[in-house]
Parts: structure tokens; C-alpha cells; sequence
């Protein structure tokens, strides 16, 4: 290790065997960085348990494996990493996909600025395609009160070496063990989409601040999205197959729910309404997405309690 701190790393996977093949790969050249190594297999069906048994030889640094009974989605996956890996000895705990693979110096770099066990980190995610250090997603930079400086941050090269953000995706998640046990896991009710937006926001609530670290780099495929300007404003809006789109709508809602409570999620539920016209101009199957809008709006709105209701999770902090 090039730090005292030691550091456990938790990967989600899901039937991307060539991804995590990739990835394990890249990690066990990288042993001197990190003291800990959990892989949550998320009930894949194709031949993921085959290549993470293929991996035991080649690392040294403990490495566990968790498969789960049932594919309960990346914020699941999470949920369970982060439970498995607060009873380590270890101090921080970073958090990332299966096809997000680090470059040299990641962790290094990482535990090098993580100078306040209270404050969350990320490392900076590129994207594969890029030869101009672009971003996966555009960044949201914080000025010294935490509030938002004009314009986003789209390659790394538009961030200071370490800058306080809106929020952190889980590509590079860097949470201390002693916040992860206070603020507790990921709402593993999220599923999928959003739920590193909705531990963001539980970290903020419960006083940290949100940093990401310009030279800590993974390398990622960029999520498929396309620019739409509308009324002086542009609009990122990701393109999605339907049964995607559901959680990605109902998750806008809970967070903002998480947020701000009800008048947040209305003025959401209206952005949400815009990005289904967007949709219905931009994207195919209209008819599936239109439901999947109009239940993930249901859900958000009014079946937190069946559903996990955020709101009592931030109270409860």
C-alpha cells in the first residue's frame, strides 16, 4: 500500500463476464493499492460465477465473493457490498460497476486527498471513446459554500484536482467505514438508476461534502444520451430501453422526495413529464415508454410505503 489507510473495494456485477473479466484483470496489477477485494455477483446466468472462480489464484490481496439468491439491481449489489465490507478492517470503501476498469495510480491517488474520514470521494470517470479526457456524465462543480458554479465540468480538464460536486456516481464511490456505519448502505429498494444520487444525498444530510479527485481516473463506456435544448436551457436526457425508464422516473421523484420533500418531487414529476415528450420525439417504442413514465411517476409520488420510503430514511439519520 502507498498509505496507512487501507481501502476494500466492492464490485457489483451482473452477466457481463467479459466485463468483469476485464476489470479483475486490471486489479490484480494493482494489488499494492487496495488491502480488499468483494465482488457481488448479483444472481448473473451467464458465466460470471465461472470467471470469478478462475480469479481466486491470482490475488494475493483477500478476495470475496457474494452471490446473491436473486437479481436485486446495482443498488442491491451495493447494499450488500457495503454491509459485507463495514466489518472489515479496513477504512475506506470504494464502490464502483463491473465495467468500470481503474488506471494505475487510482487508489493511490484517492487515499492520497481522503484527508477527512467524514467527506465522501470519487474518482473521475472517462469515457472509453474519449481522446480528450471526456467525461462519462457531465459534473456539477460546488464552489467553497457548497453552492453551484455556473456550467458543468465535461472533461477532467474543467475540474480542479479536487473538487467539491453535486454528486458522485457509484464509478469510484469512496466512503469511510466509519460514515458508511453511521449514515448506513444504499436503499437497495432503488434497484437500479439513481441510487448512488440517493447516497449522495444521505452523506450531504448528514454533513459530509462530495469530492471527486481529477486524477483518480477509471475508464468507462459512456452512458448512450443525447443534448436537447429547450427554453435557454440544454437538457441531458439517457437514452433507455422501457423497463429502465420505469426506475429511472420513479427514482428522479424519490430523490427529490429525499431531497426536498413534496414540493421538490412536484417541480421533478414536471421535469419528468418534459423528458417523456423529449422522449416520445427522440426515442422508439413510444407505447412502452409512455407506461413506464406514468408508473414510474405513480410509484415515485405515492407507493413509498410498499416501495421504501426515502423520506424515512434520511429522518432516520
Amino acid at each position: 500500500m502507498h498509505s496507512k489507510q487501507k481501502l476494500a473495494i466492492v464490485l457489483v456485477t451482473y452477466n457481463r463476464a467479459a466485463d468483469i473479466r476485464i476489470t479483475l484483470n486490471q486489479l490484480s496489477t494493482m494489488q499494492d493499492e487496495f488491502d480488499h477485494l468483494i465482488v457481488i455477483n448479483n444472481c448473473s446466468t451467464d458465466e460470471t460465477g465461472d470467471v470469478l472462480e478462475s480469479f481466486r489464484d491470482k490475488f494475493s490481496t483477500p478476495f470475496e465473493t457474494q452471490t446473491l439468491s436473486e437479481n436485486r439491481g446495482g443498488a442491491g449489489g451495493f447494499h450488500a457490498g457495503v454491509k459485507l465490507a463495514v466489518n472489515l478492517p479496513v477504512d475506506w470503501i470504494w464502490l464502483s460497476d463491473d465495467d468500470a476498469i481503474p488506471q494505475p495510480g487510482c487508489f493511490s491517488t484517492l487515499l492520497k486527498y481522503a484527508n477527512c474520514q467524514d467527506n465522501v470521494y470519487g474518482s473521475t470517470a472517462i469515457a472509453k471513446s474519449s481522446n480528450s479526457e471526456e467525461l462519462c456524465w457531465p459534473v456539477k462543480p460546488l464552489d467553497a459554500s457548497g453552492k453551484p458554479l455556473p456550467g458543468m465540468a465535461n472533461t477532467s480538464n474543467d475540474l480542479a484536482p479536487q473538487q467539491e460536486v453535486a454528486m458522485l456516481p457509484f464509478l469510484g464511490f469512496m466512503v469511510s467505514r466509519k460514515k458508511a456505519l453511521e449514515v448506513g448502505p444504499p436503499n437497495d429498494h432503488y434497484f437500479i438508476s439513481g441510487d448512488d444520487v440517493e447516497y449522495g444525498i444521505r452523506m450531504q444530510a448528514s454533513g459530509a461534502k462530495l469530492i471527486q479527485i481529477r486524477d483518480s481516473k477509471v475508464i468507462h463506456p459512456q452512458i448512450p444520451r443525447y443534448l436537447v435544448w429547450f427554453f435557454f436551457r440544454h437538457i441531458y436526457c439517457l437514452r433507455m430501453d422501457a423497463w429502465r425508464r420505469y426506475f429511472d422516473s420513479r427514482n428522479r421523484i424519490w430523490n427529490s422526495r429525499l431531497r426536498a420533500g413534496y414540493p421538490g418531487a412536484l417541480a421533478t414529476t414536471l421535469s419528468v413529464m418534459l423528458r417523456l415528450l423529449i422522449t416520445l420525439v427522440y426515442e422508439p417504442n413510444r407505447s412502452s415508454q409512455i407506461a413506464a413514465y406514468f408508473r414510474g411517476i405513480r410509484d415515485g409520488l405515492f407507493d413509498y410505503n410498499r416501495s421504501g420510503n426515502p423520506s424515512a430514511i434520511l429522518k432516520a439519520q
